[in-house]
């Protein structure tokens, strides 16, 4: 959405949002009074961008891993680590939170027992923290994108499950490393002068039907939106060929594995560029 909607926006929402009280409203100029905080991620992916075109081809079903922190690097700061799920329409996530200085040794040494302390408010910590490095080991994946942005988030006060957020000034680095999560040093930004609302509620409720004359009024149309893509394409980091080359490198894998099965050792040429023309 341009940013000249905020206000009317936020006029729309105010009779029935409060501000999420775990964000620390501040003032910014460029937006005005409450823009919440600043969400930090690196997103993990394979060597052929594999999460990237399961975006791209809308598959129903796809997870992507991130490490996730808030606002500025203290003594203190907590870093998540999440694998984000979408089923169809439907979005959820696990996570598990840990020392931001204690992420690098737990990612080397997979030491979840002394590294992942019990949570109260995450009580399958130990076991979402072994689900994200299971995902990391068995696919691959290597840290592709840090994608940064502000969030302005409200709550539901008569729907408590509804929460609506504003997220804007994006901008990311390509092949981040993990010490670069509270970092901006030649982030390039993605989608200039706008921001992207997100509309989170319960299926027994449905989407907001106060939102929605507003929105139709603005010509504005519902769509999915992933900040990950987003900024992607935006670093030009994958080209065109890459699915290509990736999709020929794993039918040539599976045809060289049949051929090998059967006794044969004939280069399989034909079977594996017949699937690419």
């Amino acid at each position: 959405m341009p940013e000249r909607l905020r206000e009317p926006l936020r006029a729309v929402i105010a009779p029935f949002v409060q501000p999420d009280r775990h964000a620390t409203p501040k003032h910014d100029s460029r937006v005005g009074a409450y823009v919440g905080y600043t969400v930090r991620s690196i997103y993990y992916d394979t060597a052929s961008f594999d999460g990237f075109f399961a975006n791209e081809d809308g598959l129903a079903v796809r997870a992507k891993p991130r490490i996730r922190g808030y606002e500025q690097q203290g003594a203190s700061s907590l870093a998540f680590l999440e694998v984000k799920r979408r089923n169809g329409a439907v979005g959820s996530k696990v996570r598990v939170s840990l020392p931001f200085v204690s992420v690098a040794e737990l990612l080397d040494s997979g030491d979840i027992e002394n590294l992942v302390p019990p949570s109260t408010s995450i009580p399958d910590a130990r076991a979402n923290a072994s689900q994200f490095l299971f995902r990391l080991a068995r696919f691959a994946l290597r840290p592709v994108v840090l994608v940064t942005y502000d969030r302005e988030p409200h709550v539901g006060t008569i729907e408590s499950s509804l929460r609506i957020t504003f997220d804007a000034s994006i901008r990311s680095v390509p092949y981040p490393r993990l010490s670069q999560l509270y970092s901006e040093v030649d982030a390039r930004p993605s989608l200039p002068g706008h921001f992207i609302l997100e509309v989170k509620h319960d299926a027994r409720f449905g989407f907001p039907s106060w939102l929605r004359p507003f929105l139709s009024g603005q010509g504005l149309v519902r769509r999915a939106l992933s900040k990950y893509y987003t900024c992607l394409t935006d670093q030009r980091v994958v080209q065109h060929t890459t699915k290509v080359r990736a999709l020929a490198n794993a039918e040539w894998s599976q045809a060289t594995r049949r051929r090998i099965g059967q006794g044969s050792h004939t280069t399989p040429y034909r079977e594996a560029s017949s699937w690419i023309r």
